[in-house]
C-alpha cells in the first residue's frame, strides 16, 4: 500500500531536482512544499521581491509501497541522502499530516499566482479514519509564520516523531 515518507536530500537546490525527477522516473510520487516569501529588496528599499523557498528545506515527501520498490532503490538515487527514520524505523507518515501539509501550501499560494500543487486525493481523503487535533492543525499553520527554514524543519520533525500512525 502506497505511503507517504519523508525523505532527506543532499543539499543544493539542484539536488531537490534531480532527486524528485529520478524518483518520477521510478514511479513515486514527490512533493516539495514550498511557500512564497518576501524578501527585502538590496537594491531598492522599502520595496521587496517575491521569492519560492522550500517550506522544509532539504527535506520531500514521497510516496511509495516499499513492498513494490524496496527503500533502497529510493536511496541509491543520485542526489538523495536518506529516508528519515522515527525512533531508528522507516515509518510512514501519518496522512493526515501531509494532506494538512499539502492543504496549508495550497492555502499560501493561492493569492501569490505561483504554481499550486495538485489538488488532494478524494480517495485518501475518503480512507482518512484518523483526523489531527485542532491543535496538531494550528501547529502546522505555525510553520509558515516561521522565518527560518531550519526550524520550520525541527518543528515539523518533532510533529510527525509525536504523532502515532
Amino acid at each position: 500500500m502506497e505511503q507517504w515518507y519523508l525523505a532527506c536530500h543532499k543539499t543544493g537546490k539542484h539536488h531537490s531536482f534531480k532527486v524528485q525527477l529520478l524518483l518520477a522516473r521510478l514511479g513515486v510520487e514527490v512533493f516539495i512544499p514550498q511557500v512564497c516569501i518576501r524578501q527585502p529588496r538590496l537594491d531598492r528599499p522599502g520595496h521587496f521581491r517575491a521569492v519560492l523557498e522550500p517550506l522544509f528545506p532539504g527535506y520531500l515527501f514521497i510516496c511509495f509501497d516499499p513492498e513494490v520498490l524496496h527503500t533502497s532503490k529510493i536511496s541509491a538515487c543520485p542526489g538523495m541522502s536518506h529516508l528519515v527514520r522515527f525512533g531508528g524505523v522507516i515509518r510512514p507518515l501519518h496522512e493526515a499530516v501531509v494532506d494538512e501539509v499539502m492543504k496549508l501550501v495550497l492555502t499560501v499560494n493561492a493569492d501569490s499566482g505561483q504554481l499550486q500543487h495538485r489538488a488532494l486525493s478524494r480517495e485518501r481523503r475518503a480512507n482518512e479514519t484518523e483526523q489531527l487535533t485542532a491543535s496538531q492543525c494550528q501547529q502546522i499553520e505555525r510553520f509558515i509564520d516561521e522565518k527560518d527554514g531550519r526550524v520550520r524543519c525541527a518543528l515539523f520533525y518533532a510533529l510527525a516523531e509525536s504523532i502515532k500512525n
